[in-house]
């Protein structure tokens, strides 16, 4: 690598600065190089800032800071102006007022076109709900402007300036949401309340469907020089041949170094083949025998790592109180704390059970006796009805690929990958990988997966792993 000035941030921010660069703009150093480790994730975080999004929650924060009704403590209410201009305060408050109705009203028609929807709340078309919020974005952020210069203090109208910028995002943000502007992206809606939700938390969203033309122009086709790492960049057996297509680097240099570690010695893998499919009745039943007696090998220790919200919240429940009586404290993401407390508490307690979904399965790093066993519930294959993979399925599909094998089985590959590294993080480490799901044993792709663990690591199967 010739000298020049070196890059290394996180993806969020790196990304964002790269389609603000896109648009002429960007607020990042100058760079000739750019290191981006943990590259497994440099897809998605390309697709989502490539993209846009717009949160209910966002309008209405914007006008909560602005204007407080009951205390009269917000921005506007407390702004010091010239004598005589009240009147232009009190513009401004009722522009806000107007907004916060108009963003009701224009959330409701979503909601009401989410009832009818696809289930998945994937907007296939412009214009499917009018923009009747943009006129009144642009009427606040017009009259915020003429109280620019009637401001006492100096800073507040630099603050002025931030809310007139902040209502130009979300007039960005709507038209292109509504009218579906960006080419390449797919979008949606999601948040749809449920019975007995006090708030709703409706966001529409758009995300880029391929990210490798975006990087391949944007990133790779330029003159820095990129360096991409990650300890799970390939499907097994040193192919990088997923990333590479998927990232638009087809060129690229590659190469797989050695684990550090003697996983061979240092972990064993279990897998359950008595298990029954997710279908069949009964199934989390079944599913939390298993997690308990699997906790009570180790005694504890354990990241038990789920697929999806339902199967977390219902087998922590069903077994919480058991575990509890049993002298194992449960943690369970989403209702125990944020996820950077889990894992103190986790850490603090040799005996813990930690239910953990997505951020869980990669990230984490938990040394030592803390961790001795990690529970994999179910091969980690993205929902195909999500929006975004379905509009890549369909994608991949109208260039003649097969959308399971080209895409579904190398994402869960991995995704399986970062689930089983999180047990041995230090050369002193030792446990055990159990996986719930015995189509590693019974369908055709399922030897990819085992093929995908640690070289040299005994798989067994529970049954006559526990007569040993």
């Amino acid at each position: 690598m010739e000298s020049g000035q070196l890059l290394i941030c996180n993806h969020a921010l790196f990304f964002s600065d790269l389609a603000l660069r896109a648009r002429g703009a960007g607020f990042l150093p100058a760079y000739d190089h750019v290191i981006l480790d943990e590259a497994h994730a440099v897809e998605d975080v390309a697709c989502e800032q490539f993209g846009t999004s717009l949160a209910e929650g966002s309008v209405r924060h914007l006008v909560r800071v602005l204007h407080d009704n009951r205390r009269g403590r917000a921005f506007l209410d407390t702004l010091e102006l010239k004598d005589g201009r009240e009147s232009a305060r009190g513009s401004a408050i009722q522009a806000a007022r107007q907004l916060a109705t108009a963003s009701e009203q224009f959330f409701d028609a979503w909601e009401r076109w989410g009832k009818q929807a696809e289930s998945n709340g994937r907007i296939r078309s412009p214009g499917v709900v009018p923009d009747t919020l943009t006129p009144a974005i642009g009427e606040l952020k017009g009259r915020l402007n003429l109280l620019r210069d009637l401001c006492v203090q100096e800073a507040d109208g630099y603050e002025i300036d931030a809310y007139e910028d902040r209502c130009e995002d979300l007039i960005s943000q709507t038209k292109t949401l509504v009218e579906q502007t960006i080419s390449g992206c797919v979008y949606w809606l999601e948040g749809m309340p449920r019975s007995g939700d006090a708030f709703r938390r409706l966001r529409l969203a758009a995300t880029a469907v391929d990210a490798a033309p975006i990087l391949r122009e944007h990133l790779f086709g330029g003159k820095t020089g990129v360096v991409l790492t990650s300890a799970t960049l390939t499907t097994g057996a040193g192919s990088f041949l997923h990333a590479r297509t998927r990232l638009g680097c087809e060129d690229a240099e590659t190469i797989e170094l050695g684990s550090p570690f003697d996983h061979a010695r240092q972990m064993k893998v279990l897998v359950d083949e008595r298990m029954p499919e997710p279908s069949a009745p009964g199934y989390l039943s079944s599913l939390s025998r298993r997690i308990d007696e699997l906790v009570q090998r180790t005694d504890g220790g354990a990241f038990v790592l789920c697929t999806n919200w339902r199967t977390l919240r219902e087998c922590a429940g069903l077994l919480r109180r058991a575990f509890g009586d049993r002298g194992h404290p449960v943690l369970v993401q989403g209702e125990d704390g944020a996820p950077g407390r889990l894992l103190e508490r986790f850490r603090a307690d040799r005996r813990s059970v930690l239910f953990g979904v997505a951020s869980f399965w990669q990230g984490v790093d938990v040394r030592g006796e803390s961790l001795r066993n990690v529970i994999i519930t179910r091969l980690p294959f993205d929902p195909p009805d999500k929006p975004l993979v379905q509009a890549r399925h369909e994608s991949i599909e109208s260039q003649g690929g097969k959308p399971f094998f080209d895409d579904t089985v190398p994402r869960a590959l991995i995704k399986f990958r970062q689930g089983v590294g999180r047990l041995i993080r230090s050369a002193t480490d030792e446990g055990l990988v159990a996986i719930l799901d015995p189509r590693v044993l019974t369908k055709s792709y399922g030897r990819r997966f085992l093929d995908a663990l640690p070289e040299g690591v005994q798989v067994d199967t529970i049954d006559s792993a526990s007569h040993r």
